[in-house]
């Protein structure tokens, strides 16, 4: 397990404080483990297919489909390959940890299958 300050995390990633902290309280975007002293783990030890990794992608496609724009799992898959393809999307996402775009796309393909063809919420 690797650990970080939310403003290490927040450097990483591209986004500010604030907006982890907001996810974090809408349960978008959950640290996996979390020190006494307030640091985050920052772990991919549970595969793509463990349950608390699949609620968060639950929660990115109802964030995404309530929010942005009704979202297909087609779609949804697509994002998850520019996630893995585009070099913007996978430098931004494994600054934060190495292998985390491959990690979400996979895991964004898991929960996808799980869906039924044409679902959206």
């Amino acid at each position: 397990m690797t650990w970080f300050t939310v403003s290490q995390v927040a450097r990483r990633s591209g986004v500010s404080v604030r907006t982890l902290r907001h996810y974090d309280a809408i349960g978008l975007l959950r640290p996996s483990q979390m020190s006494p002293a307030g640091y985050l783990g920052a772990g991919m030890e549970q595969g793509p297919g463990d349950p608390g990794v699949q609620a968060a992608v639950a929660a990115l496609y109802q964030h995404i489909n309530l929010r942005f724009y009704v979202c297909p799992p087609e779609v949804f898959r697509g994002l998850a390959d520019l996630y893995v393809t585009d070099a913007r999307f996978t430098a931004t996402w494994d600054r934060v940890r190495p292998g985390l775009a491959a990690f979400l796309g996979e895991a964004m393909h898991q929960y996808c299958s799980g869906l039924p063809d044409g679902t959206a919420p």
